[in-house]
């Protein structure tokens, strides 16, 4: 099996795990992750760790993220999304002026606080269990980097919106705390993701489509990382010990090569290189 990632055009109606099982069943893979889920309502790039890429979600994980995202206004839902129940409802509209001077309080960092609907954990169990109990739960507000907000298009009550940010920002937690700027609520109605970090939904395939000619090498998707030279006494030791003595005092992760051949990704720590992957 080969080891790498793989790009889906994840379809609406899915959960991220159903997209990974079916992909694991297509292609008959052992083990397989996610880099980073989405919700069922939602689509776009979904990447996929394949064999010893697995790994690399620690890397991309981390990566900013860009959506599309539609936010109908005038009305806000438990979920803050459309797939839930209205708890406020506003007959008031609002111009697209209105809307510009709102979303200038979403831009850089700003504070946020996460759905109650959510995966995040409260005394190790998910937030949507002790909503779906009657009992939500309200975490602290979180600090997220939107980079960028660009109106795409504006027909009240619909506004679609390109969002480039952080990790661990939630796209409803942008559409309710609009509405709730704008005074009259507002819910998340679609959401497609187009790029996280490097990686273009452009590049991505569907499920019926896909191939194990579509996985992309560790080597090959690490590109933007630089290349280092090892020795081979260096190769030994990352093989034997994880980890080897090295001068170059750089941070950040590196392809490591032996021989002109790629055996991995690597970090600098403590004056050592340090495995991450060895292929």
């Amino acid at each position: 099996m080969n080891s790498g990632i793989l790009l889906i055009d994840k379809p609406i109606g899915y959960s991220s795990n159903q997209v990974l099982q079916k992909v694991k069943k297509k292609l008959s893979l052992k083990k397989v992750g996610h880099f980073g889920t989405l919700d069922p309502f939602a689509d776009g790039l979904l990447i996929l760790g394949i064999g010893k890429g697995t790994k690399l979600s620690n890397i991309f994980l981390n990566e900013d993220k860009a959506y599309v995202a539609e936010i109908f206004l005038g009305e806000e839902k438990d979920t803050d999304d459309l797939e839930g129940d209205t708890t406020f409802k506003s007959s008031q509209t609002v111009s697209y002026e209105n809307v510009i001077s709102a979303l200038k309080n979403f831009e850089g960092q700003i504070e946020q606080v996460p759905p109650t609907y959510s995966a995040l954990k409260h005394n190790g169990k998910p937030l949507y269990d002790y909503a779906r109990e009657g009992n939500p739960i309200t975490k602290p507000a979180r600090k997220v980097i939107i980079h960028e907000l660009k109106v795409i298009e504006f027909k009240f009550p619909k506004l679609k919106l390109e969002i480039t940010c952080s990790k661990g920002t939630y796209i409803r937690a942008i559409a309710r705390d609009l509405g709730r700027k704008l005074g009259i609520g507002g819910h998340l109605q679609s959401l497609r993701r187009l790029k996280q970090g490097s990686f273009d939904i452009s590049d991505s395939k569907s499920i019926d489509s896909l191939c194990e000619e579509n996985i992309i090498s560790i080597e090959d998707c690490t590109k933007i990382f630089n290349e280092i030279s090892i020795s081979d006494n260096e190769y030994a030791d990352l093989k034997n010990y994880g980890k080897t003595r090295s001068k170059i005092k750089k941070s950040g992760y590196f392809r490591g090569y032996n021989n002109d051949n790629f055996v991995g990704i690597l970090s600098y720590s403590k004056n050592h290189l340090v495995k991450e992957i060895l292929v």
